[in-house]
């Protein structure tokens, strides 16, 4: 899938709740958190309560964990890193190479302050900068706020799929090659 991109982000920036899965991670009862055995779209938090991740968000993490030339980050608003990164743990990605969501990231943004301090934090720790950085979330004000960093941003209201994750992946490429 990513072969197809002729000109890829040197990293994609993911929000985690409402963006890739389907509730907020530290309104759902916490660690320890497990997988389900009949779907990798779903994961169970300590009370057994479903977080369901969006139908694509598998493929697209199993893409990006198989190409090494995209680096992966994360940027939440949560009160519970600790509790996001150990969801992140839980769920497989990577058909050449199985990981986890998790271990694939080079970067992380957390608290409940502005997306544009997570974005600076996470550009910092991977070494990228802002321009290069296509960054999803699911709220119109983040993408507000990080849009005059000059970050490349694709608003997902209802979670992201497939087709606006290669969507965004054109238009990051068309707007590069116009430059």
């Amino acid at each position: 899938m990513l072969d197809d991109i002729d000109n890829l982000p040197k990293a994609v920036v993911f929000d985690l709740d409402e963006t890739l899965w389907d509730r907020e991670v530290d309104c759902s009862g916490g660690p320890p958190f497990y997988i389900s055995r009949e779907s990798r779209n779903t994961l169970f938090c300590s009370r057994h309560t479903p977080i369901n991740l969006y139908e694509d968000v598998p493929f697209i993490f199993d893409a990006l964990a198989d190409d090494a030339r995209v680096k992966v980050g994360y940027a939440s608003r949560t009160w519970e890193p600790e509790w996001a990164k150990a969801a992140l743990k839980q769920v497989p990605c990577g058909a050449e190479k199985p990981v986890n969501m998790w271990t694939i990231a080079s970067g992380s943004g957390w608290g409940d302050h502005s997306k544009v301090s997570h974005l600076k934090a996470v550009s910092s720790q991977m070494h990228v900068p802002l321009e290069s950085i296509l960054f999803y979330d699911n709220e119109m004000r983040n993408i507000r706020d990080v849009k005059p960093m000059g970050v490349h941003c694709w608003y997902c209201p209802d979670g992201l799929d497939r087709k606006g994750f290669i969507d965004s992946l054109v238009e990051y490429s068309d707007r590069v090659r116009q430059k």
